[in-house]
């Protein structure tokens, strides 16, 4: 048995097109997406689409959780001034996509595999390499499968961890890890183990950003544009972009709106130290409606 393993595809089509044209090559028997298809790029519904037609399974990450949420009238975590780029696509969204949405599972158990976008607690949770033990072990300790497939991160790892193998096919659509080459997992199983290997193609993102600004959804807001960008170079950029939110807000007294209005995108840099599961490194209570 041979399965792909997507994630964080993010609406990016290009790259999704270039994966699915290598994994064909290897004659898999399923194509399990872990979450995240969507929001970021301009091609939600081609990739969903796509999806739809081939049959494969999917798993709910925090992103289609959040189109979810921005259909309730009375969501105010996701308010539409501040989040103009999740609104794009939440838009374009018919109604048989927000019920495919509604039926994604939390998890999905194959074998001795067990698929999930984050942890069983959070979908916006996972483990990069730098994660201590403590932590893995207050996410995954009580899971009993041999081979925990998160993503999240859109970073590609394999670690062992006790008994457990922690796999992460890495991004599709919006790479972090200074590569922005679409990444993903191909697994072979061999008697009761799994033979792991991660796959990088090769595709055009400037088609990406071509098509953003066509569609609108480029110089939307400074996070269209971050999310953009962030395709493009492979780089996470919103430690940063965040910290000169907080800079204008609580330097020069700016409502929240008006901060994000204020933020100049070219003084925007890639994340350093990118640290996404040891969570955030500003004080998150101050930032209860940016989130990631």
């Amino acid at each position: 048995m041979r399965l792909a393993v997507l994630a964080d595809i993010h609406g990016n089509l290009p790259a999704f097109e270039a994966v699915i044209a290598d994994l064909e090559r290897y004659g898999v028997d399923d194509v399990i997406i872990n979450g995240d298809m969507i929001n970021g790029a301009p091609f939600p519904l081609e990739v969903l689409e796509i999806i739809y037609q081939r049959g494969w399974h999917a798993v709910l990450g925090n992103h289609e959780e959040y189109m979810l949420s921005c259909s309730d009238p009375d969501c105010k975590d996701y308010p539409r001034d501040l989040w103009q780029n999740f609104y794009w696509t939440h838009d374009r969204l018919r109604p048989q996509d927000f019920a495919f949405l509604r039926r994604l599972p939390a998890t999905l158990a194959v074998d001795n595999l067990l698929f999930m976008h984050g942890t069983p607690r959070r979908l916006n949770y996972s483990v990069l390499p730098s994660t201590s033990d403590e932590i893995i072990e207050n996410l995954y300790g009580q899971i009993d499968h041999r081979y925990i497939i998160t993503a999240h991160t859109h970073i590609p790892l394999v670690c062992q961890w006790r008994d457990k193998i922690i796999l992460n096919p890495g991004a599709v659509g919006m790479s972090f890890d200074g590569n922005p080459m679409p990444s993903y997992a191909i697994l072979t199983r061999h008697r009761d183990d799994w033979l792991i290997e991660h796959r990088r193609v090769i595709y055009n993102p400037e088609y990406v950003r071509s098509a953003a600004q066509e569609r609108g959804l480029l110089e939307l807001d400074v996070f269209s544009l971050n999310t953009i960008e962030q395709i493009l170079t492979g780089k996470p950029r919103m430690r940063s972009l965040i910290n000169q939110i907080y800079a204008h807000q609580h330097h020069s007294n700016l409502s929240l709106v008006d901060a994000v209005a204020a933020v100049d995108s070219d003084l925007v840099e890639p994340d350093d130290d990118y640290t996404f599961a040891t969570r955030r490194p500003w004080d998150e209570r101050k930032f209860k409606q940016i989130g990631e």
